[in-house]
């Protein structure tokens, strides 16, 4: 019997026999996942970052199409670099921690402790932005190709375009990150003795209800909402490519055909990797609230777990966005090996 289920009233209260081994079974083995992923973390952040930096110097090349997608996709680079530099800063706060006796102190306890609160919430708001930026590709796309004859719908490949949507997304956002900075409070944490331990620790607050409240708004609008919205944006997207590519047939050249089907299927296959992780996500951030007990560990424990499992999973999915783009872009391709070469042309013998 395992330590789990000998206290199965702190774990799992109402459970007993193999409802409470199942439960407890699930509960180690979802813990274990996310130790296993965690060991890994700071490779793959690291390489997400360098291969998202890498995006934004190729899209920012002359040589790649300049229109309102492209620099969207930009941004949502730019977010995607924001929100994994929390592992960053996880990875030095248990790397000071491991040399407690020499680097840590009461002042520096709590100045990890808010840049860890600090750096969550770059997190937390650059993945909701990242989110609708992407929709607002799928939709601008959609839009060009159902109003080809509209000078309005038009005007929204214009680069101008992307600035204006990076402003409404940054506004649109801003509530929930704003309710999100009630969530915690800092206090002192009596129970630790010595200085190689945190002497502070974060409390929700007073009857959870920020907290609760925060959970289930994040849940709806930054994951659930989106997951509705995609697939019936998506669905659209590619019956509007069906009609686009028989009107291109009759209007356009071969190349011309080429370039603009390219671009409706990149946008198209970039909102497939939302679905990796994101959906799961909304109903973590749900359950988040419901299965919250200070005297009750285990549920909690298990959603947690999924959700660090998921977020770490959802930041390696972004680096899928350049890959997608050298696959499905001739003109990427070239930027990419343009730049890699550090501006110097492939010479062919």
């Amino acid at each position: 019997m395992n330590y789990c289920e000998k206290k199965g009233g702190s774990f799992f209260p109402g459970y007993r026999g193999k409802s409470l081994h199942f439960l407890c079974w699930i509960y180690y083995l979802t813990l274990d996942l996310n130790s296993s992923f965690l060991l890994h973390k700071v490779t793959v952040v690291v390489f997400v970052i360098i291969i998202n930096i890498l995006h934004i110097i190729i899209l920012w090349q002359k040589s790649v199409e300049q229109s309102s997608i492209f620099r969207i996709m930009q941004y949502v680079a730019l977010m995607d670099i924001l929100s994994n530099l929390y592992y960053i800063e996880q990875e030095i706060d248990s790397f000071t921690d491991l040399l407690a006796p020499l680097c840590r102190s009461s002042g520096t306890n709590m100045t990890f402790t808010v840049l860890n609160i600090i750096f969550g919430a770059i997190r937390n708001y650059s993945r909701r932005c990242s989110t609708w930026l992407s929709f607002s590709i799928v939709l601008i796309r959609t839009l060009v190709l159902k109003y080809p004859m509209n000078s309005t719908i038009s005007k929204l490949s214009n680069i101008k375009t992307a600035n204006y949507v990076l402003l409404g997304v940054l506004i649109f956002c801003l509530p929930i990150q704003i309710l999100e900075c009630f969530k915690y409070e800092i206090i002192r944490n009596p129970n630790y003795e010595s200085q190689s331990k945190l002497d502070v620790d974060c409390r929700v607050d007073n009857d959870n209800f920020v907290f609760k409240m925060h959970s289930y708004a994040d849940g709806i609008v930054s994951k659930l909402i989106p997951c509705i919205l995609f697939p019936v944006s998506t669905y659209f997207l590619m019956r509007e490519i069906r009609k686009a590519e028989i009107r291109q047939k009759k209007m356009m050249s071969s190349s011309m055909q080429n370039n603009f089907g390219r671009t409706s299927k990149l946008v198209l296959y970039l909102t497939l990797t939302f679905f990796v992780a994101e959906f799961p996500l909304g109903i973590v951030f749900l359950l988040n609230p419901s299965v919250f007990d200070d005297e009750v560990f285990g549920p909690y424990a298990i959603v947690t777990s999924i959700e660090g499992i998921l977020m770490l999973i959802l930041s390696a999915t972004t680096a899928t966005h350049m890959i997608i783009c050298v696959f499905m872009s001739s003109q990427y391709r070239e930027t990419t090996l343009l730049v890699v070469r550090f501006g110097y042309p492939w010479k062919v013998k």
